[in-house]
């Protein structure tokens, strides 16, 4: 004869108390982390707009080469923080290859050429008209990295993280 077995239930799952102490934990973690994170996403976001930046000037001489014309990249009323137009020169009003405008969000670049730059001009050979090697710099705080651009004589684009922006 078998006898019915009793068998002793044991409780799977979390206690509230195993619950409250994890959440307390991942509450202190996240309280270091989210300022480490926001200084990545600031980074980022003067590293893609400094990179859109010179993309925009090697598109500049590139249609310089291909249409074998002088295109020019115009700062907007006088200043880079307002955007950038890139068109063929001498051509009318409205006839742009590209219209750049800030948005909220970016990093606006700063030259840091005396006397200010307002127009680049790229030559139907891709060389740069002017006497001027243009600089660039872009930084969202003093004191935190930043990249630099500089385009040199035979039009050439380069970028350079600085350590500390002044």
């Amino acid at each position: 004869m078998l006898k019915p077995s009793i068998h002793k239930r044991s409780a799977n799952g979390f206690t509230l108390i195993e619950l409250m102490i994890t959440i307390a934990a991942l509450g202190i973690l996240a309280v270091f982390a989210i300022p480490s994170f926001s200084f990545l996403l600031e980074g980022e976001l003067i590293n893609t707009d400094a990179n859109n930046f010179v993309a925009d000037l090697n598109l500049a001489r590139s249609e310089a080469i291909k249409q074998n014309q002088t295109i020019e990249v115009n700062a907007k009323s006088g200043s880079w923080a307002n955007g950038y137009l890139i068109k063929v020169s001498g051509s009318a009003v409205g006839v742009d290859l590209r219209d750049i405008s800030p948005t909220a969000r970016s990093v606006a670049p700063v030259e840091t050429n005396t006397p200010a730059i307002t127009s680049i001009q790229y030559t139907g050979i891709g060389t740069l008209g002017g006497a001027n090697t243009p600089q660039f710099r872009f930084c969202k705080t003093s004191g935190e990295p930043g990249v630099t651009i500089s385009i040199s004589r035979t039009g050439r684009v380069t970028s350079d993280e600085i350590s500390s922006c002044p």
